[in-house]
């Protein structure tokens, strides 16, 4: 018999029956059930976050591939089960708080990671595919006049060079380490990596506008057309452009820009900035989630950004209730997914098959319905805020 068995079976059923308690009692309880069976309507919803997740851990597997080979002495993917070897309970939950409260931010703000697909996006941009460069162009330039709008088209572009640039970077680390020198690829690294973070979070910003578009067609029982739907997105997408800006500033100035400068051209006696990159990522987890709901004010509502803040506070004062609860319920959904994550690849083995499938397929999977789920949940709440009637169970009938 297992050591303890009798206990962890007692904490695991106490722990389900809570579960389903505060799942069934809790206030947006029928905004949950209608986000799935919006997921369940529209598989993309979940289908698009799993390609994004799946191709960024195969892209990490890759990279530490040939590190892994050597720290080892062979081949990584033929490495045994050691037996399981699990971190203190007490690390484990240090280790996970950061991400959770980052991961519940990212369903009020971007829900996918889009490199390294990020680099096929800044080719595809580059050349004008379906003329998609040239009209966001347009839209910029509408929203914020020629001169400014042009700028802006140039500087994505050059983002959008920095993205297809990145995955070669990452790729072929010790040959190009060997043909700069260590200092110099840091020091152009880092540049890119800044440069093609902005694309790749704008490019996130307008897959969470289509994600939250296509759960509100959901919810008004809309007929339409997916590259309507693309082009659409595309123009809410410079809507939101201002308050995706004033996020990539804080981001850029309290993470990117110091870690720059640490390799550039670092400071006498200075410390290394990694206390002042947490801080900043505290920062913006705690501050997306206090304004949840000024991007979808922005979607829906082709309003300012001065306007969308405004409505913020006014649906924050009236529904801050039923919002803490779904901030909950997210929490709690992210938290047991973020210390699975942190527990189970050192437990395994990090080169063993189990760990690897965990990384690279299930946990990636797990993400993806979480966060569709969520998104999607969250859509239903706010429609259900916006009819004054957040608690109501017949919002949809479709």
């Amino acid at each position: 018999m297992i050591p303890g068995l009798p206990r962890i079976l007692v904490l695991t059923v106490g722990a389900a029956a809570g579960y389903a308690v505060m799942m069934s009692a809790q206030p947006t309880h029928a905004s949950c059930r209608d986000g799935w069976r919006c997921v369940m309507r529209y598989k993309r919803l979940c289908a698009i976050p799993f390609l994004f997740a799946a191709c960024h851990a195969a892209f990490g597997v890759w990279v530490h591939y040939d590190e892994a080979r050597a720290a080892l002495g062979a081949s990584p993917w033929l490495q045994p089960w050691s037996g399981w070897q699990p971190m203190a309970w007490t690390d484990l939950t240090a280790a996970s708080w950061l991400p959770v409260l980052e991961s519940v931010a990212s369903v009020f703000n971007c829900a996918v990671t889009t490199f390294p697909l990020s680099a096929l996006w800044g080719l595809l941009f580059l050349v004008n595919w379906r003329g998609y460069q040239f009209m966001a162009g347009r839209g910029l330039r509408a929203r914020f006049g020629w001169i400014v709008g042009s700028a802006a088209q140039l500087g994505i572009a050059v983002c959008a060079l920095a993205a297809c640039a990145k995955p070669i970077l990452f790729g072929k680390i010790p040959a190009l380490s060997a043909l700069l020198g260590e200092r110099s690829l840091l020091q152009v690294g880092e540049a890119i990596n800044w440069l093609s973070f902005l694309f790749e979070y704008l490019i996130g910003v307008g897959v969470q506008i289509y994600l939250l578009v296509l759960a509100y067609a959901w919810i008004r029982g809309l007929t339409f057309d997916f590259e309507r739907l693309r082009r659409f997105t595309l123009r809410r997408w410079v809507l939101v452009s201002k308050w995706a800006g004033l996020l990539l500033l804080v981001s850029s100035a309290g993470i990117n820009l110091p870690l720059l400068l640490a390799n550039v051209a670092p400071p006498a006696g200075a410390e290394h900035p990694a206390p002042m990159v947490l801080l900043t990522r505290w920062f913006l987890a705690a501050g997306l989630i206090a304004c949840c709901s000024v991007q979808i004010f922005l979607v829906f509502h082709n309003g300012t950004l001065w306007r969308a803040c405004r409505d913020h506070l006014r649906f924050f004062w009236n529904y801050g209730w039923h919002v803490g609860w779904f901030v909950l319920v997210a929490v709690v959904h992210f938290l047991a997914l973020g210390v699975c994550n942190t527990l189970l690849p050192p437990a395994l083995g990090e080169w063993t098959g189990a760990a690897l499938c965990w990384k690279t397929l299930l946990y990636p999977l797990l993400w993806a319905l979480l966060s569709g789920w969520l998104l999607a949940s969250w859509v239903c709440l706010f429609q259900r805020c916006e009819a004054q009637q957040p608690e109501a169970d017949d919002l949809v009938r479709y």
